[in-house]
């Protein structure tokens, strides 16, 4: 924990501002020294005194003479303080004053609570700051009840059991073919290994040794179809030494031998539907084996870069896929496609993803994988809906598109969106959006009738709209992707976004 130092006697402010961060922000050397106060979002700070992430609550600073730093933001928007200051100490010795530079009384990241009071004394010092030619007695008086404020308000920050918890994950993510002991991991974290497990299963709802057997199996899937390697060889290089007990664990967690894993999923599918192709991901499909099949300008902004020459069919015959997938708006060129090679074209609405996936995996003869896919699925979000319950409680979460210049508020109803926050992940809805899958608005600040806790706004381009202020609750800004991608590998994606905007730990 960093020790505020004593108070400097004096200080001038040279210029204190309420700022909004939208793009990275660098700050050379300076004379002053610089602070820094999230009131809201998340940014990450680059610099020799603190490398990482800030939120609202924190506060950083940096003292004269230190090297340059830049904050570049995370989430938007960012609303912060920026101060740039002096100080100095004031002695008397005799009949003379002394007056030397202090440093700052804080230099690096600090966690500053609670939010609202230290907010209230930072506003106060703003509006002095801004009436005043210079120094003042009350500009004075309020920089040094605003420390004060911030002295009795220092967090201390104790060790980090679920901090240490995400490295160890990320650890085995990279590491699958390492040996590991809960004894030792647990060592590692300062805990005790039952109190391990237990924060283990809450973060992934995989004991540790169920998430390592995942992870090399996951990696073996992609060996398994990325070349010709033999499974001795696969097996050896996720950390199986013996065939034999990699095969039976591989059809124990997957539903199908490794041999006829590789056989069935080694083929070349052209794809007419971008959810689709997500979903022959998902099923193990390895993406150099799909061929898109469509018009790029058709498609979201995610699936335009695919490489693919559009509609034409003497294109597709020369690629020489071994099946072909697509959905029922492409009736009228099933002639043609089935020409090229055996095409299946599924029942698009009022199907769901999970129907979607099943019956791909069936057409391919792998509804184990289907199956598999779906069962570690349905685990992941439940470990996800528990971690966002216990961050919200009872707070309601409002969905609204910001897109082509129309502002659509999505209801519980709605085909993608809804059926996740509000069921997969069982968000609370406002009241009243269970009445309609979507209506159209005229304005953000139409918003403020649904009394949401939370509202969370998708676009792709630059949002010009009113400022956050004038909404009600707390504002989360997000890109269209993969909230709209109605498809097992969006969902899961939206799992991940789901969390970071919703839940702190």
């Amino acid at each position: 924990m960093k020790q505020i130092h004593d108070l400097a006697c004096l200080a001038v402010i040279e210029e204190m501002h309420l700022i909004e961060i939208t793009e990275e922000w660098k700050q050379p050397n300076s004379k002053n020294h610089h602070l820094i106060y999230i009131l809201e979002g998340r940014v990450n700070i680059k610099s020799t005194l603190f490398n990482g992430i800030l939120k609202n609550g924190d506060m950083f600073v940096q003292p004269t003479g230190t090297e340059s730093y830049s904050v570049t933001p995370i989430t938007e928007p960012i609303s912060a303080y920026y101060i740039r200051f002096s100080s100095a100490s004031v002695s008397r010795l005799n009949d003379n004053w002394n007056i030397e530079d202090a440093p700052p009384p804080v230099s690096g990241k600090i966690r500053v609570q609670p939010i609202p009071f230290i907010r209230q004394r930072f506003n106060h010092l703003h509006r002095l700051w801004k009436n005043s030619l210079g120094f003042t007695n009350p500009l004075h008086i309020a920089w040094l009840e605003l420390w004060e404020a911030i002295r009795a308000g220092e967090v201390v920050e104790e060790p980090n059991i679920k901090k240490e918890l995400q490295n160890i994950i990320h650890h085995m993510d990279l590491h699958y073919n390492d040996d590991f002991q809960v004894e030792d991991m647990a060592r590692h974290s300062g805990v005790t290994p039952t109190i391990f497990f237990k924060l283990f299963k809450e973060s992934t709802s995989l004991s540790p040794l169920q998430y390592i057997t995942r992870n090399r199996i996951e990696k073996a899937r992609q060996l398994l179809v990325a070349g010709d390697a033999s499974i001795r060889e696969v097996a050896n290089a996720v950390g199986y030494p013996d065939v034999y007990y990699f095969s039976r664990i591989f059809k124990k967690v997957v539903g199908i031998p490794p041999n006829r894993y590789r056989q069935l999923l080694q083929r070349k599918i052209a794809v007419l539907n971008p959810p689709l192709y997500d979903n022959l991901l998902a099923l193990g499909v390895p993406r150099d084996m799909l061929i898109p099949f469509w018009n790029r300008d058709d498609q979201k902004e995610v699936y335009r870069d695919h490489d693919t020459s559009g509609m034409e069919f003497q294109w597709l015959s020369r690629e020489k896929p071994e099946l072909i997938f697509g959905i029922d708006n492409a009736k009228p060129m099933y002639d043609q496609l089935a020409k090229i090679a055996p095409t299946h074209l599924l029942t698009y609405k009022p199907f769901t993803w999970r129907e979607h996936l099943r019956e791909l995996a069936t057409i391919l003869q792998v509804e184990e994988i289907a199956e598999y896919w779906l069962s570690y699925y349905e685990q992941k979000v439940a470990a996800v809906r528990e971690r966002i319950h216990r961050q919200l409680g009872d707070q309601t979460v409002l969905v609204a598109l910001v897109h082509d210049e129309k502002i659509r508020v999505c209801g519980a109803n709605r085909r993608k969106i809804g059926r996740f926050l509000y069921g997969d992940l069982q968000l609370n809805a406002p009241i009243g959006t269970d009445r309609f899958a979507f209506s159209d608005i005229e304005n953000l600040t139409e918003l403020n009738e649904f009394n949401a806790d939370h509202i969370l706004l998708l676009g792709d381009d630059p949002i010009e709209k009113e400022t956050p202020v004038q909404i009600s609750g707390q504002v989360h800004h997000a890109r269209l992707c993969p909230w709209l991608h109605y498809s097992a590998v969006g969902h899961e994606r939206s799992i991940e976004e789901a969390l970071f905007y919703f839940s702190s730990e």
